[in-house]
């Protein structure tokens, strides 16, 4: 929120009136940032700048503005909701390839929060090979209240039949065309995903269009 003029401000429209001009450029833009008040007493000396102002010169602002800090990184990420039993899940293997280039990996369950491995929110894939890639098979209908987040959250246990497959590729370089291949299948059984999608990258500005850290994403999805 602006603040409002200080009580100084009546001297400093008397010192701009006399010639003073980086006086006239800081109230040029001191009236330009503030929103209209009602209050005639602290505008007094506004009024009076207003006059001024029709003889300045054009007086260009710099408003400084704050970026954050938000990171980012190219890659490829996707969310593919799936029909599989946890039992069938822990039976399989993860694979997830760019170009060519596989990883793999073992479903397991996660550690929970209790004594019980049935608190975990899905199930774990350490990935193992070249390309590097994080991937994670969330709980979608199976839920636990959390008396700490005071709301249901996902729970895996033998009831589970749906998870979120979550996969974001990290190993670069990226270029359009690449292609991947992301399969989910256990021995002598028909695969329960078998994706195969080429992409096209698109530019993202976490922070932002006119602040810095672009970064270059397709969708997995």
């Amino acid at each position: 929120m602006a603040s409002k003029p200080r009580g100084t401000d009546a001297a400093l429209v008397s010192r701009a009136a006399h010639g003073d001009r980086h006086l006239v450029r800081v109230l040029v833009c001191r009236v330009n940032s503030w929103p209209p008040q009602r209050d005639t007493a602290i505008m007094k000396p506004f009024l009076a700048l207003s006059a001024l102002l029709l003889l300045a010169p054009t007086v260009d602002c710099v408003i400084s503005k704050s970026c954050p800090a938000m990171g980012c990184h190219d890659g490829a990420n996707g969310r593919v909701m799936i029909q599989a039993s946890t039992r069938d899940l822990l039976a399989s293997v993860v694979t997830i390839c760019k170009n060519g280039v596989c990883s793999t990996g073992k479903p397991t369950m996660a550690p929970g929060e209790g004594a019980s491995p049935s608190v975990a929110e899905g199930l774990d894939v350490s990935m193992v090979g070249p390309l590097r890639a994080n991937v994670d098979l969330i709980a979608q209908d199976t839920t636990r209240w959390d008396k700490h987040f005071d709301a249901a959250v996902p729970i895996v246990n033998d009831q589970t039949a749906r998870f979120a497959f979550v996969i974001d590729v990290l190993s670069g370089p990226f270029a359009d065309g690449d292609t991947f291949v992301m399969t989910i299948a256990k021995d002598g059984a028909a695969p329960i995903v078998s994706i195969t999608k080429t992409v096209t990258y698109a530019a993202e500005y976490p922070n932002g269009p006119d602040c810095g850290g672009v970064c270059r994403r397709a969708s997995l999805s």
